[in-house]
């Protein structure tokens, strides 16, 4: 009773700076910068990978090559997304030249967009999980480089008396998150 919770979708720094000041009490990203003010409660490596439609040709892949990606329309996040820097970096450190098709600020909509296709999103099994259980989305795993490091964490400010409403709720959202992965 009389519990208030706010959910709230900020870029990773604005996170880090409304837990610093208390404005939150929970943090929840990818790739936050380790901060001593801010204790870890779970996290999760999220590895990149080629995110297809069931019907694309690389679908029925194990695992694949990033070059076997380059023919296809190629779906990134958009700058100001840290995911575009990894896959960018990928594919430079791999020598393949590519232009995305489409740019997108939104997981949902390069979501979309593969599933709507022959265009490859990279994103993680955690993105995209419900819909691999409902057969509208395919990850398949890049073999010859690895993308860099993706992390999903949970944070909040350390030093902090967390009231149990809190620290329930971090509770449930860590349940949250490994059951999605199983």
């Amino acid at each position: 009773p009389r519990l208030k919770i706010t959910i709230r979708v900020m870029f990773v720094h604005d996170i880090v700076q409304t837990l610093l000041d208390g404005k939150a009490d929970l943090g929840l990203a990818f790739n936050l910068p380790s901060v001593p003010q801010l204790e870890t409660l779970w996290k999760m490596d999220t590895r990149l990978g080629a995110v297809v439609s069931p019907e694309h040709p690389l679908a029925g892949q194990d695992s694949l090559p990033l070059s076997a990606c380059q023919p296809y329309p190629l779906i990134f996040a958009d700058k100001p997304m840290l995911i575009h820097g990894i896959v960018a970096d990928a594919f430079a450190e791999a020598g393949l030249s590519v232009e995305p098709t489409f740019l997108a600020n939104s997981i949902e909509a390069m979501k979309y967009l593969a599933s709507a296709g022959d265009g490859i999103a990279f994103l993680s099994r955690f993105d995209i999980a419900e819909e691999q259980r409902n057969g509208v989305l395919t990850y398949v795993q890049i073999r010859d480089r690895t993308f860099g490091k993706n992390v999903l964490s949970l944070v909040q400010r350390e030093k902090r008396n967390h009231g149990l409403a809190a620290t329930m709720f971090a509770e449930e959202i860590i349940r949250a998150l490994r059951s999605v992965m199983e």
